[in-house]
């Protein structure tokens, strides 16, 4: 009899993918619960870039070199980059959370030629280069809150949707491209640079696995609306014979849009 029972156990189906996403997790948080992530973070921008505009023409006595307005053809954009990163999360209800993510350390960004900028020069006496490669980079800490939703707190695998808003903080920004400086053994004759700090929405996906009652994996998409200003200044250019002379002012409107893409291992507590 015993031996017929194990048989049948045997032959009885196993329990399915849907069953076992159902059962009731070990980690399943509660009101009031206070989680850690700490994870692997890939920023890829989807760059929408506007062109180099001057603010003013920039003249040679009484000749016109750089006129006033946009450099036809010309963008940057901006590279994906890789960081640790750290999710502090506090839940408000067993179904709604509010959570923040920072980057560690802080994210460079580095804002690369494309178009016409690295084809040929910005002025048609050729007293500045084609400005290929590197034009410039910051430094960026990118604070991003987002009030998330769990539609089934209590599965071994919890999937979530969140939205939010993103503030990013610029600093040390700098002109590398030697074709701007005045003197290109000298990186203090490089013009001034600034990029604007912004707000932008954030859109966000994920999922959490129970490794333990407290550890647990994730996986996490964000997609921010992000739109900055990058603006030159203090342009200075060396003249055969005259020296040197202040050139125009720039600004370009560059649309960054990253995809934030992070795996991670948490803990609640």
């Amino acid at each position: 009899m015993a031996i017929g029972g194990l048989f049948w156990a045997g032959l009885a189906p196993a329990q399915s993918g849907w069953e076992w996403w159902q059962d009731v997790g070990e980690g399943a948080r509660e009101r009031h619960d206070v989680y850690l992530k700490l994870g692997y973070t890939r920023i890829d921008p989807d760059t929408d870039s506007g062109e180099l505009k001057f603010t003013d023409p920039t003249k040679v006595g009484p000749i016109t070199v750089v006129p006033q307005g946009a450099f036809p053809g010309s963008e940057v954009e901006v590279r994906k980059t890789d960081l640790a990163s750290l999710t502090l999360g506090y839940m408000i209800t067993r179904n709604l959370g509010i959570e923040t993510i920072l980057g560690l350390p802080a994210l460079q960004i580095d804002f690369d030629s494309r178009g016409s900028l690295q084809e040929r020069s910005i002025d048609p006496l050729g007293l500045v280069g084609p400005l290929a490669g590197k034009i410039g980079e910051s430094k960026a800490v990118p604070v991003v809150a987002t009030l998330v939703f769990y539609p089934w707190p209590d599965t071994r695998i919890r999937p979530y949707l969140g939205a939010g808003y993103s503030y990013t903080y610029t600093y040390d920004e700098t002109i590398t491209n030697r074709e701007l400086w005045l003197d290109p053994r000298d990186p203090d004759t490089a013009p001034d640079f600034d990029v604007s700090d912004e707000w932008a929405w954030v859109a966000q996906l994920g999922a959490e696995v129970d490794i333990t009652d407290k550890w647990f994996a994730s996986v996490d998409v964000k997609y921010l609306d992000l739109e900055i200003e990058a603006d030159i200044s203090n342009v200075e250019t060396a003249v055969p014979i005259l020296g040197s002379i202040g050139a125009s002012d720039s600004t370009i409107e560059v649309g960054i849009n990253p995809w934030v893409y992070t795996l991670a291992v948490g803990r609640t507590f």
